[in-house]
């Protein structure tokens, strides 16, 4: 049900947003941003899950399928509505500040491929910088919310 709410807010302010009639505003930014970093938390959960899974015995292959067959198609969903909404508003995110949203939640399939390299070089030195970026990332969503006065979920 949560999934259904969420799917018809973002048509609808996609459709609404292709029309032009409703673009991303200061009425609507809190209600978007709550959606968005709720997604963005999601992915970057689910895709640190799956890389401690493999973790341990530098599993590059089950991380791989992990990655592709249950972490990809739900993330490229998501991707391919906030992409739209996002492009469509690059305007008002870059006068309000917000441009660092594009690179966020397309950072997370960089991030993804970078996990599998990771575990395939059994490049153990590399772990620590990129739970440090994916913390920074949400750190900075976090500081987002708190500017705004938004409760963080």
């Amino acid at each position: 049900m949560k999934f259904l709410r969420k799917l018809m807010f973002l048509i609808a302010i996609t459709c609404s947003i292709n029309a032009n009639s409703s673009p991303l505003t200061d009425e609507n930014i809190n209600q978007f941003l709550v959606m968005y970093s709720n997604d963005y938390a999601t992915h970057s959960r689910s895709l640190a899950k799956g890389f401690v899974r493999n973790k341990n015995n530098f599993d590059y292959k089950s991380f791989m399928t992990f990655k592709n067959n249950e972490w990809l198609p739900k993330y490229k969903l998501d991707m391919a509505i906030y992409d739209n909404v996002l492009e469509t508003n690059r305007k008002y995110l870059f006068d309000n500040g917000l441009t660092f949203l594009i690179s966020n939640m397309t950072n997370l399939s960089l991030i993804a491929n970078e996990m599998f390299f990771i575990l395939k070089n059994k490049d153990e030195n590399k772990i620590k910088p990129l739970s440090q970026s994916l913390q920074s990332d949400l750190k900075r969503l976090i500081d987002l919310f708190k500017e705004r006065g938004i409760e963080f979920k």
